[in-house]
């Protein structure tokens, strides 16, 4: 289990079979946005 938390109390969780390249790319659009 992987759970990111993200500013304004945000937290976005996956499970642990999630891929570590998805996961750099997703936080690259979340810091983007």
């Amino acid at each position: 289990m992987v759970e990111l938390r993200l500013t304004k109390g945000r937290t976005l969780r996956f499970g642990s079979d999630i891929e570590v390249i998805s996961l750099t790319q997703l936080i690259r659009c979340v810091e983007a946005a």
